[in-house]
């Protein structure tokens, strides 16, 4: 798989998810399961879960609070967290959103 640049990575949106931007790093159909992307979001990421997939997320910027099965924490630039399968996690922004890079394995 050659270098990807961050500039050349194509912007994504996903309709559910409004205020949030995707670019691929890698894709699932690239690897064994494995899927890391650069997201970048105004305000949330509304509560959600995965059944079959854990993530760790890095925080490039921005500053705000992670809900982990109820559990909030603060996150700022350089921290990370592991998220387990079927945890059920919710991101909320301080004012200028915040960008993460994440890698999701599905298990």
């Amino acid at each position: 798989m050659p270098v990807k640049r961050y500039g050349d990575i194509p912007v994504e949106t996903l309709p559910q998810y409004p205020g949030n931007y995707y670019q691929t790093i890698v894709d699932e159909s690239e690897s064994r399961g494995i899927m890391s992307k650069i997201q970048r979001f105004d305000e949330e990421v509304p509560l959600h879960s995965h059944p079959e997939i854990e993530h760790v997320f890095y925080f490039l910027d921005g500053r705000g609070t992670i809900i982990i099965d109820g559990v909030e924490e603060p996150f700022e630039p350089n921290s990370a967290v592991f998220i387990p399968a079927g945890a059920e996690h919710r991101l909320v922004a301080e004012a200028g959103g915040a960008t993460i890079v994440f890698v999701s394995h599905r298990v």
